[in-house]
């Protein structure tokens, strides 16, 4: 991956394709290149070799195919994206894998190459993932030519002598040919030719199969084509077939003239420039030169069976000169095949859909088309603008209109000029990729303005900032508003400013010194916000410093930041410092991720068990945010790697990863991970403190278990002899657990103190010292250092080290002197342990004592409720006969201990002598980027987290936690219900425009990213800005801003905004109404975006200004729709123009307009009244099947329009067999009469509610933490 980063692209580089699912599982094993999407599942088992089978289509080892440079090709499957489904490595990269994880000859490698896709001297490389594949057949001159001995023929060729390489298993069968954009298209005809068995001497005219199959990414071919009658599958095909054919609806012809045999020709024409971008099926003519002179049989047909298409197709590049200004190319609504101008698809040139829909949306403004097919244009462009593209881009425009719009277009043309172009003007979009069509829209609109500015010399014209004394005096502003306007007029003066130009009013307001400041903007698209909550909803498993653990439910903005889920969780948790959380993933017992402040909380799955973490103090040494590479869509987390010194800054204040582990299942000698890993906070002086250490590890873990093991600690001391007080007498308040009316039993148990510092400090800075055989009888405590392939926050999933695991006593050469080396156990006792075994007193015995001796009390003892002890808190066994009840009767068997494990505890830990200790050296116990191992006994863990149910005998403890939130207390916040309820309601029925308007205008307060420079106080704050719409254009272009964050990281919002087709009114919202216009609008062209953010589809609905129906494009398909389906819930881009008798824009322009209409009113009439765009009409959907308009009927009142027409549409989509695909084209609407409309595809989760727990037998003791 670093070689991916470092490498820089070279045209024709040799590529190769990964797929991104294999390189997860290694790239998630690294501490370098860990991605947000990689799951815990990606870090199991073993890599394995090389699996590219997710992306391989399926038989595409198997085709055998070899590319246009003779390599073997593999066809991957449809619509990948890069990134989320593969990577594309360069050489260097790829050998290194595949010396490591060979996957065998069987699976050849993918290969692709590097090609620039914008027109010299610019440069765009990207890699052509899917470079076209052909099927190719021959016209032969007569029915009964035999298939040419090809094998033969070819031999020559060397690699190519394999007829599997072009896609035949037998000479009978047609060609399957791999080309490449980028291919001189020459060179690919004699390539074909010549596997066709057509000498290059032999003139060919190449046809397109319309709507007819095509190389299926070179696995298949369509056999029997249905459209057209013939067999694609065989490579000849008989002429009498041939010319069975018509021409636009099932072939068409190449604008391309064979040059294969001319020596001198040079031409550099690419495939891409005669629209063969993506998979097709080509059809070679032979020439037949005839006795009349016809050179090709389909000459006969001429004019009608090739004319009108060879005509479209040559607009672009033909430069033949337009009619003058003032008159309108096209005469006539209709053109000669009797169908309504304009109604022309735009073949898709390989994932440019997002191009298609704008330009059938925008090209539908009728004031716009007259301009340019009248030649109004060439009177405005201004080469010489430095901002513009020397007029390249109003002049491709202009072409296209004139294909779109003239006599002879067919049923779609290919914008392949336009195309080359625009990726020329603007890199971005000369590649393959897939792009935004409100992105490309806005460029348009900008080149074109731009390519027509009738300023040649710009004035530079300062605008002014507001009067603080005037900011709230609307004349004042007015005036304001005036003078940004004039300026910008002084600058800009284009169509595009007549038609789409409106300002935005920006007021700012700065939260320190309270300054307003009130500026003025243009735009050309009007983005709305959408009213909808993109939620996160999860369970944060809340784990507070001093108390049990809680379950949040918490429902936030999925762009909301783990920082602000840290500030709402602090302020429901005593308000406590942000600073003080601690938020971690964990999985398998282990921690997965440390997350930082600003990491989003979209990047935390449904699965996710999220812990955050109350910490006594802040911690100076945090995880950093993740740096995004700019090169690949992995992240780079090294500098979380680096674990500071002790004497850095950063060392100040370091959490302290904690890992209980247990013995193993079946062998004493390894231990496991259980339950889940806590934090204590260390400071640096801490850091030099066992005693301090060792206490916070003890009141982590109290905290865990209902047994009051830090009031048995007190009861031990005292019997140890500090009967003078109590260990935290005035520290703790006395709960009584036992039965109100005896007072022979009293548990101390330590109760939060706020007013003094909290029991935890209390317990902290107690001059008492832990008795040392207390400790040890619970656990070993071990300090380990994080793996190599993990952060210095252990975060990653592989945890600790085990190799570096040593006892943390050992760390600092000269130990803290013992509290309790006189004793070999909490009590006192007449026989020494090395006494016993000399004598052989029997353990048992010794252990239980005679009948009226009190027992020994061992560490962690808890005395029947019968047994009683003396107010003083001195315990004795009552005599009854009966022995007291103990769960760890085990201390006075063991060595006398010095913070030391118990040797053989753990076979995996390394056993070291003193000299281990030496390697070491230092004063510090542990360090930031250190971890440690709590290793439990059996008998500790049954004493304290044994019980799992309500038991009255059972006297154990109970694990207070939870790995995954189950059983544990929940929260839920009142606003949270609030804010389901509300997305619900919307879920239901939706939003409406109106909505989208209120949304937009709302005072927001900017980010810290985002923060605006106030110049009063001369730094940057967070003010709070308020966006208002000061003036409207009369064509008005509404973006609805689905897509959400940035271009690495976006979300998309499906709901669905309900918009009018009429009567859009506007007077209300904006602040300066011009010439007393009547701002009401109606819709006349819809842009849409269908599916997700990896991938989806365009397509535009649009009102025809020549007949006033509305027809639904999608690509080179165009089909009659009606109102009804121009409202989908999939709206990305609407189009309004503002209502007006008279044609929109400044007076120039009203008259072209005029005169066009008047150039063809004359010449026919339409059938069915003026229903022109911008004035009233009835609604009439005519032309369409669906039953939308008959149960709407006849609406009058144009303002009413809209509101029947969506309660229609109300009534009949909720349907469950409502396919939205459907809303285009021939459309059904299945009738229903439900109400709960317009519910979103998203899917919202829920938490599980349920609490109960599951009782266990005592067996299952060792499962328990599992």
């Amino acid at each position: 991956m670093d070689a991916v980063q470092a490498e820089v692209l070279e045209e024709s580089a040799l590529r190769f394709v990964i797929s991104s699912k294999w390189l997860d599982r290694v790239l998630a094993r690294t501490s370098d290149y860990q991605a947000d999407h990689h799951t815990k599942e990606m870090r199991e088992g073993p890599i394995g070799p090389v699996d590219n089978s997710d992306i391989v289509s399926p038989m595409g080892y198997a085709t055998g195919l070899r590319d246009a440079v003779g390599l073997p090709y593999v066809p991957l499957r449809p619509g990948l994206i890069k990134g989320v489904d593969y990577e594309v490595l360069p050489s260097m990269a790829w050998s290194k894998i595949i010396k490591w994880y060979n996957p065998g000859p069987q699976y050849p490698d993918i290969i692709r190459y590097t090609h620039n896709t914008a027109e010299p001297p610019q440069q765009n490389l990207e890699d052509e993932i899917y470079p076209p594949v052909f099927v190719v057949c021959r016209v032969t001159q007569t029915d009964d030519v035999e298939p040419p001995p090809t094998i033969l023929h070819i031999e020559k060729f060397g690699f190519n002598a394999d007829p599997r390489g072009r896609g035949q298993a037998s000479p009978e069968d047609s060609l399957v040919i791999v080309s490449s954009r980028q291919e001189v298209f020459q060179d690919f005809l004699a390539r074909v030719k010549k596997y066709a068995g057509i000498p290059l001497s032999t003139k060919v005219k190449v046809w397109r199969l319309l709507n007819g199959g095509n190389a299926s990414n070179g696995e298949q071919r369509a056999e029997n084509n249905d459209s057209s009658g013939i067999d694609t599958s065989k490579l000849n095909i008989p002429p009498s077939k041939f010319m069975q054919l018509e021409v636009g609806t099932h072939i068409e012809a190449l604008n391309v003239t064979d040059q294969t045999n001319n020596p001198n020709y040079n031409g550099r024409s690419n495939m891409d420039l005669f629209g063969l971008c993506r998979d097709d099926t080509l059809l070679l003519e032979e020439q037949v030169r005839d006795s009349v002179g016809t050179e090709f049989m389909s000459d006969s047909k001429a004019p009608k069976f090739a004319s009108a298409n060879a005509k479209a197709a040559s607009a672009p590049t033909s430069r033949r000169t337009s009619p003058g200004p003032g008159a309108m190319l096209t005469r006539g609504r209709t053109r000669k095949d009797e169908r309504t101008r304009g109604t022309v698809g735009l073949n898709n040139l390989g994932n440019t859909c997002y191009m298609n829909s704008a330009l059938q949306c925008i090209r539908s403004v009728e004031e716009l088309a007259v301009y340019f097919l009248s030649n109004q244009f060439k009177n405005d462009v201004n080469p010489g603008n430095p901002l513009g593209h020397g007029g390249s881009m109003a002049k491709q425009y202009a072409g296209l209109l004139e294909q779109i719009y003239g006599s002879n277009a067919g049923g779609s043309v290919s914008p392949t000029s336009f195309k080359k172009t625009l990726g020329g003007c603007q890199p971005l979009f000369s590649g393959y990729g897939q792009q935004d069509s409100q992105e490309f829209l806005s460029f348009l609109v900008d080149a074109l303005h731009e390519d027509l500015n009738r300023i040649i010399k710009k004035p530079y014209n300062e605008n002014p900032d507001s009067d603080d004394s005037t900011v709230h005096d609307p004349k004042a502003i007015i005036e304001l508003g005036e003078v940004y306007r004039s300026n910008h007029r002084a600058r800009n003066d284009s169509i595009a400013m007549d038609l789409f130009n409106g300002f935005y009013k920006n007021t700012m307001e700065c939260p320190v010194c309270d300054k307003i400041s009130v500026t003025f903007d243009p735009y050309s698209l009007l983005t709305l916000q959408l009213p909808t909550e993109s939620a996160f909803q999860h369970d944060i498993i809340y784990v507070p410093f001093e108390g049990k653990p809680v379950v949040h439910e918490v429902d936030m903005d999925r762009s909301s930041t783990v920082g602000m889920l840290k500030q709402d969780l602090a302020a429901k948790n005593g308000d406590i410092s942000p600073e003080r959380l601690w938020m971690i993933e964990v999985y398998t017992h282990g921690i997965y991720r440390v997350f930082d402040n600003q990491a989003q909380l979209s990047e935390v799955q449904k699965s996710d068990h999220i812990f955050m973490f109350e910490l006594q103090y802040a911690p100076t040494f945090l995880p950093l945010p993740t740096q995004k590479s700019l090169y690949t869509t992995y992240s780079r987390n090294s500098a979380n790697n680096e674990i500071p010194s002790m004497d850095s800054p950063r060392a100040d204040c370091f959490t302290v990863p904690v890992y209980p582990r247990k013995p193993g299942r079946y062998t004493s000698s390894s231990s496991q991970l259980t339950m889940h890993p806590f934090y204590i906070t260390v400071t640096r002086d801490e850091a030099r403190d066992l005693e301090l250490i060792l206490k916070k590890l003890v009141w982590a873990v109290s905290q865990q278990t209902s047994r009051p093991i830090l009031s048995e600690f007190a009861a031990v001391t005292r019997e140890e002899g500090e009967r003078s007080e109590a260990m935290m007498d005035d520290d703790a308040r006395v709960s009584d657990k036992s039965n109100p009316s005896e007072e022979d039993y009293v548990d101390v148990q330590l109760r939060r103190a706020t007013e003094d510092g909290g029991a935890a400090a209390k317990f902290f800075n107690s001059p008492r010292s832990l008795p040392e055989d207390l400790v040890s009888t619970m656990f070993t405590v071990n300090v380990a250092k994080p793996p190599s392939n993990t952060s210095a926050f252990f975060s990653g999933g592989s945890n600790i080290d085990e190799s570096s695991i040593r006892p943390l006593a050992s760390r600092v050469h000269q130990s803290r002197q013992s509290t309790a080396t006189s004793s070999e156990s909490p009590v006192d006792s007449d026989v020494d342990e090395d006494d016993k075994a000399d004598s052989g007193v029997d353990d048992d015995k010794a252990d239980s004592g005679g009948e009226d001796a009190p027992d020994a009390i061992d560490p962690l003892w808890i005395p029947d409720p019968e047994e009683i002890t003396s107010r003083a808190g001195r315990r004795k066994q009552k005599a009854k006969g009966k022995k007291s009840k103990r769960f760890l009767d085990f201390a006075k068997k063991r060595p006398k201990v010095s913070r030391q494990p118990r040797r053989g505890s753990n076979a995996s830990e390394p056993q070291r002598s003193s000299k281990a200790s030496d390697n070491d050296d230092g004063e510090y116990y542990i360090k930031a980027g250190e971890a440690i191992v709590l290793d439990y006994t059996n008998e500790a863990i049954n004493a304290m987290f044994g019980k799992r149910h309500v038991d009255d005998g059972d006297v154990r403890g109970s694990w207070l936690s939870s790995t995954d939130g189950q059983g544990l207390e929940r929260i839920v916040d009142p606003k949270y219900r609030t804010r389901r309820a509300r997305r619900e309601e919307r879920r239901k029925h939706g939003i409406t425009l109106e909505d989208c308007f209120a949304e937009t205008g709302k005072r927001e307060i900017l980010s810290e990213d985002n923060a605006w420079y106030c110049n009063r106080c001369k730094e940057r704050r967070q003010a709070a800005k308020t966006l208002d719409i000061w003036t409207l254009p009369d064509i008005l272009i509404v973006h609805l801003k689905r897509f959400g964050g940035n271009r690495s990281f976006r979300d998309k919002i499906e709901t669905m905004v309900k918009y009018p087709v009429w009567g859009l009114d506007l007077n209300g919202k904006v602040g300066l109404k011009e010439d007393n216009k009547d701002y009401v609008y109606d819709l006349f062209a819809v842009d849409s975006h269908f599916g997700g953010l990896s991938g989806g589809h365009y397509t535009a609905s649009a009102k025809n200004f020549y007949d006033g129906e509305w027809y639904a494009y999608n690509d080179s398909f165009v089909s009659k729709t009606n109102e009804c389906a121009v409202l989908t819930k999939s709206a990305y881009l609407l189009f309004y123009r503002r209502r007006s008798a008279n044609p929109l824009g400044p007076a120039y322009l009203q008259d072209l307009v005029l005169q066009s209409r008047a150039s063809y009113s004359n010449e026919d009439a339409p059938d069915s009244g003026e229903d022109r765009l911008g004035e009233p009409t009835t609604f009439s959907p005519r032309g369409s099947s669906s039953n939308c308009g008959a149960e709407v009927g006849e609406v009058e009142q144009t303002e009413d329009k809209s509101a029947e027409v969506m309660s229609t549409l109300e009534e009949e989509v909720v349907n469950d067999d409502y396919d939205e695909d459907e809303l285009h084209g021939s459309i059904r609407l299945p009738k229903s009469s439900r109400k709960d409309m317009f519910v979103e595809d998203d899917e919202e989760w829920l938490p599980n509610d349920d609490d109960s727990g599951t009782n266990v037998s005592e067996p299952e003791v060792d499962d328990l933490l599992e």
